[in-house]
């Protein structure tokens, strides 16, 4: 092989058993549930790294549906994604990320950096209600429901166990 050959598969571990294609991925049509939630400030503050702080109190657990990703199918994510701030500067922290599905889980570890873990996240329309559910090694870790097309969200259940092994 010789190294411009090596060049142009080496993007991504191991050579030439390459788990997912070339970025840049296009997303299409991705459907969102997005829950938001004040919870403990010291818990908060013990998960954000410096010289991040904590904008409030506050976290966004996210269910997305990427029915259409370039290379990489269709899976859908779930995660905690915490406001920050910057030097004054407002951004997120994304703390956790849940996929089902393992090239997009390499992808966005190895290219991105998304602290991305497989598991068995679930993002659906029952009748007149969107339901999102994550299941962790058998566990049930979170269930987010709202009506569909309504203005407000409703949580279910956001068990002690997520609360306990996310913070």
């Amino acid at each position: 092989m010789t190294e411009d050959q090596v060049r142009d598969i080496a993007y991504c571990s191991p050579l030439g058993g390459n788990v997912y294609p070339r970025a840049p991925f296009r997303f299409v049509d991705r459907e969102y549930l997005i829950v938001t939630y004040r919870t403990d400030p010291e818990a908060l503050a013990r998960v954000i790294p410096a010289p991040l702080m904590p904008a409030e109190p506050i976290v966004k657990y996210e269910f997305i549906k990427m029915p259409d990703s370039s290379g990489l199918g269709d899976y859908v994510e779930s995660g905690q994604v915490i406001p920050v701030t910057f030097e004054g500067k407002p951004g997120s922290y994304t703390h956790r990320m849940f996929l089902n599905n393992t090239p997009a889980v390499f992808s966005g570890r190895e290219l991105y950096g998304f602290p991305e873990t497989l598991a068995q996240p679930k993002f659906e329309m029952r009748s007149d209600t969107l339901v999102g559910t994550l299941d962790y090694e058998g566990e049930r870790i979170a269930t987010c429901t709202m009506a569909y097309k309504h203005q407000h969200w409703i949580l279910r259940t956001l068990s002690s166990h997520c609360a306990n092994r996310c913070f």
